[in-house]
Parts: structure tokens; sequence; C-alpha cells
């Protein structure tokens, strides 16, 4: 088990320092485009939303004159009814079913004028942000474009690192993920040989029991100086399938 965490952490290790050469000859574009994406995820998502809120003040709208439609026919009805009562006692009971009906009538009414004004004003925050909605997805295409412009076998060799990347952060335990994480804020080779009594990242000796118990492959060790994790001389090759 430490074993295979161990080449699985060296694997990942040199195909971080691939990613980080290609990056380098890339430049910041990549970053950019991300960036990009990201406002445009952020831009789309305030649309949507405005979107909803506009077809919110629209449905309160005509459930409300659906309401209104109704309360008016009631209104008709009593009023027929009106004038067939027989005594006081039932001309007041149907006068007070038409008061609350009107009363109905004008509450619904300022419901409907407050949702038509606040689907006016959504309306109009709506262009303003379709229309930087676009100029962002317009920079967007420029800087994929840009993108695309390079080397095809650059870029299928990114995705192709990245994928194989994910896989390998996948299978490692969440302890020496977060671990890796750590290192990797410090130096792109996180995980690095011991040779000759010595860390290759910084050159530093290792003791030479932390080395016996490396070759035991009982547990993880990381160079006292740098941080860096270690591995042996020894330790069998395995790439998991991945050309480095």
């Amino acid at each position: 088990m430490v074993l295979e965490q161990l080449q699985r952490l060296s694997v990942l290790s040199k195909i971080d320092e691939q990613i980080e050469e290609l990056r380098e000859e890339l430049g910041e574009l990549p970053f950019e485009v991300e960036e990009q994406e990201k406002r445009v995820r952020t831009k789309q998502a305030e649309f949507d939303e405005n979107e909803a809120q506009i077809k919110a003040a629209k449905d309160t709208q005509a459930k409300g004159n659906q309401e209104i439609q109704s309360l008016k026919d009631e209104v008709e009805r009593l009023r027929s009814q009106q004038g067939d009562v027989r005594n006081n006692r039932e001309y007041d009971a149907i006068s007070n079913e038409l008061a609350t009906c009107e009363k109905k009538q004008d509450e619904i009414s300022s419901s409907i004028a407050q949702a038509r004004m606040t689907e006016e004003n959504l309306s109009k925050r709506g262009e303003d942000l379709e229309t930087a909605l676009n100029e962002l997805k317009e920079r967007l295409s420029e800087l994929e474009g840009e993108l695309n412009s390079l080397s095809d076998s650059q870029s299928t060799e990114m995705t192709d690192l990245i994928s194989h990347r994910n896989k390998l952060v996948d299978e490692l335990s969440s302890e020496w993920r977060l671990q890796y994480d750590r290192i990797t804020e410090y130096h792109v080779d996180a995980v690095v040989e011991v040779r000759r009594g010595s860390c290759t990242g910084c050159f530093s000796v290792v003791p030479p029991q932390a080395i016996v118990e490396m070759r035991k492959f009982q547990k993880i060790h990381e160079c006292e100086q740098c941080g860096r994790i270690l591995y042996p001389e020894e330790m069998p090759e395995e790439t998991f399938g991945i050309d480095i």
C-alpha cells in the first residue's frame, strides 16, 4: 500500500513538472482563458437569475389577472342576486361579500402593478447583463482562438497530462493528497529520489536510518530540510501506463 502510494506520488510529481514546463511555454494564455470562462459563468448565472425573476414577475401578473377576472365574475353574480333578495339581512350579506371581492381586487391590482414595475426594472437590468455577457463571451472566443492557434500536439499533451493527473490524484489517500498539495505550494518537484544519501531536491544529507526505513516501504518519508517527499533509488519503477 505504501509502495503504491509512493509510486503514484512520484509519477504525479513528474506529471506536474511536465505540466509546468508546458505552461511556461504557453505563457499566461491558458490561465487567461480559465479566468475568462469563470467571468462568463458568473455573468451567465446573473443573467439566468434575472430572467427567472422576470418570469416570476410575469407569472404573478398572469395569476393576478386570472384572479381579478374570477372576482369580476363573482361580483356580477352577487349583483344579480342582490336584486332578488327578500330582506335586509340577505341584502347586507351580499353587500359584505361584494365589499370583500372589491377589496381583494384592489389588493391584487396593487400586486400586479408592483410586479409590472419589477418586470420593467428587471428587463432593463437584463439588457445590461446581456450586453456585458456578450462582451465577455466575445473576449473568451478571442482568447480561445489564440489558444487553439498554438500547437495541437502541445494542447493535446496538456489535456492528456491533466487527465492522467486527475486519475492519480483520485487514487491517492486523502492524507497524502493534502500533503502533496501543501508541498507543491513551495516545490514543483514535490517528490524526489534519494541518491547517494542525499535529497536530490535540496541536496541535504538524509539520515542513514531514514534511508533504511524508506527501503522497507512501511511509511512515507519527507526531507527534514526542504519537506519534499522522498523515495529510495531501489524503488521499483511503476508508471501506471503513463508515458513519463
